[in-house]
């Protein structure tokens, strides 16, 4: 699926003749560069931007699309069910027990 995004990412670019940002500067802390869009913090965040993109649709398709987003809101679901928590405030800093289990387990 990556994959499929950079390489779908790389035709829109050269469809609609996008000009690339300017490299990322050098010595200069990431927080502190005002030219760096800052990704989403959380799942809930990315799958928000994923679905809000007209992008993912053309890369994609519609069916996949929402199977994708109800499978990993289906997760976060989950996720947030076993640690008591609101799913989007889930932490970044820190790897919890479920996803532990959830994940080591298939990898």
């Amino acid at each position: 699926m990556a994959c499929d995004a950079i390489v779908g990412a790389g035709l829109d670019g050269i469809e609609r003749v996008l000009v690339a940002p300017a490299p990322f500067r050098v010595g200069v802390p990431a927080e502190e560069d005002e030219s760096l869009e800052k990704l989403p913090a959380t799942l809930g965040e990315a799958l928000d931007h994923f679905e809000a993109s007209d992008a993912t649709t053309e890369f994609f398709g519609q069916e996949f699309k929402d199977a994708f987003l109800a499978v990993r809101r289906y997760e976060l679901g989950r996720y947030a069910a076993e640690e008591n928590e609101d799913a989007d405030s889930q932490r970044t800093d820190e790897i919890s027990a479920w996803e532990t289990n959830e994940y080591l387990e298939l990898y």
